[in-house]
């Protein structure tokens, strides 16, 4: 019978953060973010969106989509159709 060889990987941490990094975004009367000043703080890190049906996912979406594409070319919340 055959001995299991161990498996060896080299994860090397990679610092530096490519492409395009959020830091901050503040909504306002977009949506159902009214009333105040609503603020996401990501400071250029990765961040998962999640939360109930209709609690503003994609209204968050299609606020980042609205600074990044042309306006052209948005199609906001293509999903709900």
């Amino acid at each position: 019978m055959l001995e299991p060889q161990p498996l060896s990987l080299d994860f090397t941490a990679d610092n530096r953060l490519s492409g395009f990094r959020l830091k901050q975004l503040e909504i306002f009367n977009w949506g159902t973010f009214d009333q105040r000043v609503w603020t996401l703080k990501l400071d250029g890190r990765n961040g998962l969106l999640t939360g109930d049906i209709g609690s503003g996912k994609s209204t968050l979406v299609d606020a980042i989509t609205t600074l990044l594409v042309p306006a052209q070319r948005i199609a906001y919340n293509s999903n709900y159709r």
